[in-house]
């Protein structure tokens, strides 16, 4: 093992010395290494003098650094956030994390959120937003919001390309490791471990004393355990461990992902194997990546994908204009077991869905639900939903239908539609027709479609 385990080691030092080596052969190289380098002395001597010693935190008050006197706790919890184009999950994923820990846990936690974006005035608004939720978690230090300086960053533009990358992911992916950098610098030593989540994610209940209880059955010296599969989700360090590997990340910040420094980083100390806790008490939960590119893969075994209608739904054919995320179509919707239809991009005007009955039936009453309790803005917010006595199937997703009666229009995300044969005074239809009336920003979540019968 401690042979394996040294060859390793050796493998990896070589890797990085190859590197400076070909990046020394060129000008550009020597250039761009001497820029790293500066910036890594930079980190001991100027931006850090920002940076608290140990029982020391800066908290980032109306605009203004604020010291205060801090008690070293078990665990600290950083959660780096920006700004996102579509939807914001951070309330959500604070929320279920103090929904998981209980008042004598919270007393051994501190929170740190990092407002990580360069626009000054989304940071402000969404300090204010979170002081005015978690109060008092914020008063005693539970909670602390910190932001870096944009001197504090090296180059991001004119990255050398890696990966195939695009111009606007090199970017992304090397403030990303800057961003983290940051955040290690600030929360070392304020507490005894260290673990990072992601701004859009959902906290398993007993997610502290799992937590305690994996690291305590460890048995061999550890650099890193895992408590998530996905991304940089639940990775947990020792605290003294986060300068060394803020710096690590540094200096290879425009070269790799942090997925890839992070292995690297295990493996020169002696880590060679990936210690991952399992069942996950962590779970990525967020579609849209903070990378606009980006659409984020959701496994609908962590959702809340439950019915609560459960219509009776006779049998039928589904069809949308919409396309679909996998294992979310429009089935999903229908079908009274766990599940829902998810679109893979906003709906637009005369985008539809249509339920056609394999046989003409009696309706009763339609309930349509959108949104989830995990996303709550992905719901429909302007349709309309008819009732056909006919339908005729013209072409893929193409459907002609024949005398439309309006059920009703969706208000907040819902539609209910009670009593419609009485209503119409008409005993079968053939089909139900949902109609976009004006396009959104949002996709489109329909967790359930009732479909009750006379």
């Amino acid at each position: 093992m401690q042979n394996s385990i040294s060859k390793t080691h050796c493998i990896c030092i070589r890797k990085i010395s190859m590197f400076l080596r070909s990046e020394h052969r060129n000008g550009v190289g020597q250039h761009l290494e001497d820029k790293k380098i500066e910036f890594v002395y930079r980190m001991n001597f100027t931006e850090l003098k920002i940076i608290p010693s140990q029982n020391r935190s800066i908290t980032r008050t109306s605009g203004r650094f604020k010291e205060e006197r801090m008690q070293k706790r078990y665990l600290t919890i950083g959660i780096p956030t920006i700004w996102r184009p579509h939807t914001y999950y951070l309330w959500y994923t604070i929320d279920s994390l103090l929904n998981a820990t209980s008042k004598s846990q919270l007393s051994q936690i501190y929170i740190v959120i990092f407002l990580a974006d360069f626009n000054t005035t989304w940071k402000e608004i969404t300090s204010k937003d979170i002081k005015r939720r978690y109060k008092a978690l914020v008063s005693n230090n539970t909670i602390i919001i910190i932001t870096a300086p944009y001197s504090f960053y090296p180059p991001l533009d004119n990255l050398k390309q890696t990966f195939n990358d695009s111009e606007s992911r090199m970017k992304w992916r090397s403030k990303q490791n800057i961003d983290y950098a940051y955040l290690w610098l600030f929360s070392k030593n304020i507490s005894k471990y260290y673990i990072q989540i992601e701004d859009d994610v959902k906290t398993s209940p007993t997610y502290f004393d799992a937590i305690k209880q994996f690291i305590s059955n460890q048995k061999v010296p550890w650099v890193c355990l895992e408590f998530c599969q996905h991304g940089f989700i639940g990775k947990l360090f020792h605290s003294h461990d986060l300068q060394k590997l803020a710096k690590y990340i540094v200096l290879f910040y425009a070269e790799q992902p942090i997925d890839y420094l992070l292995r690297y980083f295990n493996f020169i100390h002696l880590q060679d194997t990936k210690r991952e806790r399992k069942p996950n008490v962590f779970h990525h939960v967020g579609l849209y990546s903070s990378l606009p590119e980006k659409i984020a893969y959701v496994n609908p075994r962590i959702l809340d994908t439950k019915k609560s209608l459960k219509g009776q739904n006779p049998k039928a054919e589904l069809y949308t204009t919409m396309t679909t995320l996998p294992k979310f179509d429009l089935k999903a919707a229908y079908s009274v077991y766990n599940g829902y239809f998810w679109s893979n991009s906003p709906p637009v005007t005369n985008d539809s869905i249509y339920v056609i009955f394999k046989r003409p039936q009696s309706i009763k009453s339609v309930i349509i639900i959108t949104g989830s309790k995990e996303h709550p803005n992905d719901k429909l917010e302007h349709a309309q939903l008819d009732a056909c006595i006919s339908c005729q199937l013209v072409g893929k997703n193409r459907i002609i239908c024949y005398d439309k009666y309006l059920l009703g229009r969706f208000n907040n995300g819902s539609l209910v539609a009670n009593d419609v044969r009485k209503k119409y005074n008409l005993k079968l239809f053939g089909c139900l027709r949902l109609t976009v009336t004006k396009s959104q920003t949002s996709c489109l979540i329909i967790k359930e479609i009732a479909v009750f019968l006379r």
